[in-house]
């Protein structure tokens, strides 16, 4: 749930939250992007240097800090392009991990039956995370009167918190 509101509210914070610019939020998207593309196979090399289970924690561990620790406070581009790397670096560790610490934990000849476990405890909450954020940052703002950044708090709060 945490990857998919991270890499379809970021925008959306940018430009309602923090009132930039379509252009700086697309170029958020994509420093996310780039971050992807540095992450993903750094995590798969880090997975087998420091083991599978325990890279993948601190990965994630990682991404939902990032989330508290520089998402939660950014007020403009530069620390949202900061973010927007760590993110990138760390928050898709879970798609990167799925597979070795599957085969870890139950064995080759298991993994087919839980990998396809897992995918389908993943898939229902990866479609409705981006409505829970909007109805979240939706709640923020008709109840509780927050605008600007203020109304996304307790999305990106909640983010980090399921990282």
């Amino acid at each position: 749930m945490s990857y998919c509101i991270c890499m379809y509210t970021i925008a959306s914070y940018a430009t309602g939250g923090l009132g930039l610019s379509q252009t700086q939020a697309a170029a958020l998207q994509s420093l996310l992007a780039a971050g992807f593309l540095v992450g993903r196979p750094l995590t798969g090399l880090l997975l087998d240097v420091g083991g599978r289970i325990n890279v993948a924690i601190l990965l994630n561990v990682a991404a939902g800090i990032s989330c508290w620790a520089i998402w939660l406070p950014a007020r403009s581009f530069a620390p949202m392009a900061v973010f927007a790397l760590v993110q990138g670096c760390t928050g898709g560790a879970v798609w990167v991990a799925a597979a070795p610490v599957t085969v870890e934990m139950v064995g080759t000849a298991r993994s087919g039956s839980a990998l396809a476990m897992f995918w389908l405890a993943v898939s229902p909450s990866a479609a409705f995370s981006s409505p829970s954020a909007i109805g979240l940052l939706t709640y923020a703002r008709d109840h509780l009167h927050e605008t600007g950044p203020e109304a996304y708090a307790i999305s990106i709060g909640v983010c980090g918190g399921l990282f």
